[in-house]
């Protein structure tokens, strides 16, 4: 069924190039769908080169359309057409053959199975369904949700939605392990699991607030995962799982590390929501992590935290206590201060705080996006006012300050504020010092200079 989008809210796949890369594809198989298969492809015109396009939103639809014509699960899930009724005898006989197999030989599964490498997943109803890279179905995940899967787990691998699913091959034999976040309601437990590529658990893991603070109405409520990947940080070629977890109060954030087995490597605390984790090669091929996030101890400034996967030392972020720039808010934030904190270790941990016109919105915290990180430097996206009103702030692979923009909506908004007297500098102003906004934790203080921590 057609679904009705606003024309900004589609998102266009401009060449067969594109669209292939969309669906993970070579080129040929696309052009294939589409004329065995009704791929939704537009074009120009009617002459032989002319321009091909689709749009994302129906790409989605067909897809999970043909799940549900061909029956996840009971053939394959782009079924070529025209097989002879021979071909089709043939195959039902050897469905026998394989369904009695199972039957009376299940602990075999798994061999079978082991023919298909799990790389794909589409959900329908409060079911994960878990293909390989013929889309053919191989096994299926329950989760016990009342909201819709779509919410946790996004459908495009070009999606900019934190990850809740993930595929790489952690022990060696060349087809995929699945990692996924079950965010089960009835229990009340928010579990991530690593599935055998044959659909098999090989463990479970949940975590637990053991870093105590002020608020104590933190206890018993769950965490939810932020995102998790595969990772390998170590350099040998087994990729390691990246995990955020972030409490349902907003706070603390969690960023752990496990290894194959589920154990934990590094557990890093953060007094706020954590949102985004990057992993990067400097220029001499080492290994670093990027963390994206708020700190609540500090009125919701953005923070950006810079772990070497050379040095892990398991802990909690600064600060641990109010700063002395923050006293006003003493009565609105104490109750986020540690107890007892075992300092963790970070390479890095700047700060960057609010302006006028973000406290003149009313805002709790301000947000930092990743725009790009990579060898050459970091790019932040932080929002300041509203969806739309930004700043971005660009770092050299040093992370000291390259400049800082503005986007037209928070120009718009500064000079009309300042305007009727509600902000105190000029928008000229506000960029030539802006620079003061971003201090870097030296172990004890805020500083005005990037520093290493330790």
């Amino acid at each position: 069924m057609e679904k009705e989008h606003k024309a900004k809210e589609r998102e266009l796949l401009n060449s067969w190039k594109e669209i292939a890369a969309y669906l993970k594809r070579e080129i040929r198989t696309c052009q294939r769908w589409e004329k065995e298969l009704h791929l939704p492809v537009y074009r120009m015109d009617d002459s032989i080169r002319a321009k091909v396009f689709a749009y994302k939103d129906e790409i989605s639809d067909w897809l999970k359309k043909r799940v549900k014509d061909n029956g996840i699960g009971k053939k394959s899930f782009f079924e070529r057409k025209g097989y002879t009724a021979g071909i089709i005898l043939g195959l039902s006989a050897v469905l026998v053959v394989l369904i009695t197999f199972f039957l009376f030989f299940p602990h075999k599964r798994s061999s079978i199975s082991l023919k298909f490498n799990p790389n794909h997943f589409l959900t329908a109803g409060n079911t994960l369904y878990i293909y390989d890279d013929n889309y053919e179905y191989l096994w299926e995940v329950k989760v016990e949700t009342t909201r819709s899967l779509e919410k946790y787990y996004s459908f495009s691998t070009e999606s900019n939605d934190p990850k809740k699913i993930d595929f790489a091959d952690v022990d060696g034999d060349k087809k995929n392990e699945v990692l996924i976040f079950l965010p089960h309601e009835s229990s009340n437990t928010r579990p991530i699991a690593l599935f055998d590529n044959d659909g098999s658990l090989i463990w479970k893991r949940e975590i637990e607030l053991n870093q105590k603070y002020r608020d104590e109405t933190l206890k018993n409520k769950p965490f939810h995962v932020h995102g998790l990947q595969f990772a390998d940080i170590l350099g040998d070629k087994n990729p390691e799982i990246l995990v955020i977890w972030n409490h349902q109060t907003r706070f603390p954030g969690i960023f752990i590390i496990y290894d194959s087995n589920g154990n934990e490597l590094l557990t890093y605390t953060n007094t706020g929501r954590l949102t985004e984790c990057r992993v990067i090669k400097d220029e001499k091929n080492q290994k670093f992590i990027f963390l994206a996030g708020t700190n609540n101890l500090l009125n919701g400034d953005a923070v950006c935290i810079v772990l070497d996967c050379l040095h892990f030392k398991s802990g909690t972020g600064p600060p641990y206590r109010i700063h002395k720039d923050l006293l006003f808010y003493r009565d609105n934030i104490a109750k986020y201060i540690p107890v007892n904190p075992v300092s963790a270790r970070q390479k890095y941990y700047m700060r960057i705080k609010h302006n006028e016109l973000s406290l003149i919105y009313d805002r709790e915290w301000i947000y930092p996006i990743f725009d790009s990180v990579g060898p050459g430097g970091i790019k932040f996206n932080i929002i300041f006012a509203s969806p739309y009103s930004k700043l971005y702030f660009s770092f050299d692979s040093n992370l000291m300050l390259q400049n800082i923009i503005p986007n037209i909506e928070f120009e718009k908004a500064w000079n009309r504020y300042y305007r009727e007297g509600k902000l105190s500098l000029p928008l000229e102003k506000l960029l030539s010092q802006a620079e003061s906004s971003i201090l870097f934790w030296d172990g004890l203080n805020w500083k005005p200079q990037l520093i290493q921590t330790h």
